[in-house]
């Protein structure tokens, strides 16, 4: 498929070599916050639907125009209550001690939205250890060992692969998968032999 039809929608195809293998890529960039982001070309999808992956990271798309993501607010921090002064009284014997208030939980802003440095480092690993053809891990990578390597959540990992590349494949099912077109192959050279002689039964050219 010719650059040309790309640049119409603002892509820019990319080729990279990653431990020795030759990667395809799509890129965009955004002038104003000089970011950019790739994805993977491996399928050479058509301009249409390399829009639509990278809108659902986020990014719009104004002509030839690309803005990334704007980037997350930061959690809201709120005060604590004022504290009266305590009165300084005599205990009664019949009343209890108050309870503590335990502090609120901390809000985690980094899991729940997260910045475009940690999404560029997740699909640069999915890259070069996702097979988005056969939907297989390389160098024993998986969804785990990527969150583990950029601190993101497992879940975050698990949907950017998914939106991005696919679903993943289990090797045995792949295998059972070859076996049953092959046996599928086998019938249909077959009945093509059993045509034949049928068509010919003299053995006549």
């Amino acid at each position: 498929m010719g650059t040309g039809i790309y640049a119409q929608y603002g892509i820019e195809p990319r080729r990279k070599v990653v431990a020795g293998k030759t990667l395809h890529t799509l890129r965009i960039t955004d002038p104003w916050k000089e970011v950019s982001e790739e994805i993977s070309n491996a399928v050479h999808m058509p301009p249409e639907q390399a829009t639509q992956k990278f809108e659902a990271m986020g990014w719009s798309r104004k002509g030839k125009r690309w803005r990334a993501p704007a980037p997350p607010k930061p959690a809201a921090v709120t005060a604590p209550p004022r504290q009266e002064k305590e009165k300084i009284t005599m205990p009664r014997p019949e009343a209890a001690p108050p309870r503590p208030t335990p502090p609120p939980a901390a809000h985690n802003a980094t899991a729940d939205s997260p910045t475009p440095k940690l999404v560029r480092q997740v699909m640069a690993l999915l890259e070069a250890h996702f097979d988005e053809e056969t939907g297989i891990w390389r160098n024993g990578y998986s969804d785990a060992r990527i969150a583990r390597e950029t601190e993101a959540s497992v879940e975050m990992v698990a949907g950017t692969r998914r939106a991005a590349f696919g679903e993943e494949r289990d090797i045995a099912e792949l295998q059972a998968m070859k076996t049953e077109v092959g046996v599928l192959r086998g019938m249909v050279e077959d009945l093509e032999s059993r045509i034949a002689r049928a068509l010919n039964p003299a053995g006549k050219r």
